[in-house]
């Protein structure tokens, strides 16, 4: 995850290596502290912000993730 100040002074804020296929998206929550990842294989895993530690995983698909979005009316 990178901070783009301006473009030619982008400051990586959180690597996180968890998913064995490329991820595909990710989203972010800001009232949740969370961050959502998906990749080729179908997975998603949420991820706390702070320390960039899993907080869970499904496998949604049997192919790729091309769109996370938080509702976060709706914890």
């Amino acid at each position: 995850m990178h901070h783009d100040v301006r473009p030619d002074k982008s400051k990586v804020l959180r690597q996180i290596d968890g998913h064995s296929t490329d991820v595909t998206c990710m989203s972010y929550s800001a009232s949740l502290s969370l961050i959502a990842t998906a990749c080729t294989g179908g997975g998603v895993r949420l991820w706390d912000y702070e320390d960039a530690k899993m907080a869970g995983t499904c496998q949604a698909h049997t192919t790729e993730v091309t769109l996370l979005s938080f509702l976060d009316e709706y914890r």
